[in-house]
């Protein structure tokens, strides 16, 4: 049996629970993200599309200025 696919609205979800936020993390040749702190993998085009939702805000919290590396939904 295959794991079904995180979908944007299931996504989303997870994000709106107390204390949730999407995290990128850098593996040797790509960046993987992730909705802790559930440990749900998200699909790189799913990240993309989270990350352009008029609800998320990045955290420009990155090693390099004007960079982001967590976001979370606003409040």
């Amino acid at each position: 049996m295959t794991p079904r696919k995180l979908t944007l609205n299931r996504a989303m979800d997870l994000l709106r629970r107390h204390g949730a936020r999407m995290v990128q993390t850098n593996t040797r040749n790509r960046a993987e993200y992730w909705i802790t702190p559930a440990c749900v993998y998200v699909d790189p085009a799913l990240a993309d599309q989270i990350k352009a939702h008029p609800q998320i805000r990045a955290s420009a919290d990155s090693l390099f200025p004007g960079m982001s590396q967590t976001w979370r939904v606003s409040t």
